[in-house]
């Protein structure tokens, strides 16, 4: 099974905790300071904080994206699933 076939896949996990983030940010106030603590610009960060759009709508969207990478995500302690996959290559059989 090629990775391609992987049934799991990190984008999926990965927007789950993002939105989870979102939501755990409930004012427009806070999320403008997480966004530009976690490097996003003033401007940019404005723009996601103040939109009506739900969490998971936002998760996908590129300042969010930025600040809420999987390189952060992964140093603050969710498993990168495809890099699981992978340790477990050799454990699975093929006939």
């Amino acid at each position: 099974m090629t990775l391609d076939k992987c049934p799991v896949h990190q984008a999926t996990p990965g927007r789950r905790v993002r939105a989870c983030y979102w939501k755990q940010w409930r004012k427009a106030k806070t999320r403008l300071k997480k966004l530009t603590s976690l490097s996003v610009s003033a401007r940019v960060a404005r723009g996601f904080a103040l939109s009506g759009k739900g969490a998971w709508r936002l998760s996908m969207t590129s300042g969010v994206q930025r600040a809420l990478s999987i390189e952060y995500l992964t140093a603050e302690g969710l498993l990168n699933l495809e890099e699981r996959w992978k340790s477990f290559a050799s454990l699975r059989r093929t006939a």
